[in-house]
């Protein structure tokens, strides 16, 4: 990433220090990627003296593209390296959200119960110092169920936002969004050339299937059913992808 001005420089702010003037840089958001994550390498202009070295593992940080804040978390791996020539360090780091991934999820007895997908997400992460916000008006309650043990707090999350039709992802503060798709255009639109500077396309068949089945959760109707009609009980709705079909 190349800064053309002052407005697309990259800082990273760690223990009340900006750091600027990166060899190489990446950040990446979207809103099927959680969390956030960021990728920079800069000169170590004081290799071996940890009382002076800027950057270190564990740090809480913030980066920044000119003055707008876009991503809030920590540093996860800080590598030093030397050549003949110089020395350099490399860190990546998460969004605060990262919690959300790395450790187990909690909750009393591991049963949730009538609580909407905000009251859900908000005590998952409470825990890790994380707000959860939402714009979408009259969430419904999810079914009771269990959490597995081990379940990290996005796979819950995952699960409860997929049955409540919602995206959830980190905003640049850090904190959590769960929301659906927007209606509002963009005022810029999308041109090559102007304000695309790479696009890429893929089709694919991987992972599609032909005929879709959903049945509920219960397998109890099974029993004492013939093969050929056991599903019949349970099966909710069915669909048919006529481009996957073989």
């Amino acid at each position: 990433m190349n800064a053309d001005s002052d407005l697309d420089v990259v800082s990273l702010t760690v223990d009340g220090k900006i750091i600027e003037g990166w060899d190489s840089v990446r950040v990446t958001r979207g809103i099927e990627r959680f969390p956030s994550d960021f990728d920079l390498g800069l000169m170590d202009y004081f290799p071996g003296n940890e009382d002076r070295q800027l950057v270190e593992e564990g740090m809480s940080c913030e980066v920044r593209i000119g003055d707008d804040l876009t991503l809030t978390g920590y540093v996860d791996d800080w590598e030093p390296a030397l050549s003949r020539s110089r020395h350099e360090v490399r860190a990546t780091g998460r969004s605060k959200c990262q919690d959300l991934v790395d450790c187990s999820a909690e909750w009393p007895n591991n049963v949730i119960n009538a609580s909407n997908a905000l009251e859900i997400a908000s005590r998952l992460a409470s825990y890790y110092g994380i707000t959860v916000t939402t714009d979408v008006d009259e969430l419904v309650k999810v079914p009771q169920f269990t959490l597995n043990w081990g379940e990290s707090p996005q796979e819950v999350i995952d699960r409860v936002a997929r049955w409540s039709a919602l995206l959830y992802y980190d905003q640049p503060d850090g904190n959590l969004l769960l929301t659906r798709v927007g209606t509002r255009r963009a005022a810029s639109g999308i041109a090559e050339g102007v304000n695309v500077e790479q696009a890429y396309y893929r089709k694919s068949m991987a992972d599609r299937f032909s005929d879709y089945v959903g049945v509920s959760m219960s397998v109890s109707p099974i029993a004492g059913y013939s093969p050929d009609t056991a599903y019949d009980a349970v099966t909710l709705a069915t669909a048919r992808d006529p481009e996957a079909a073989r």
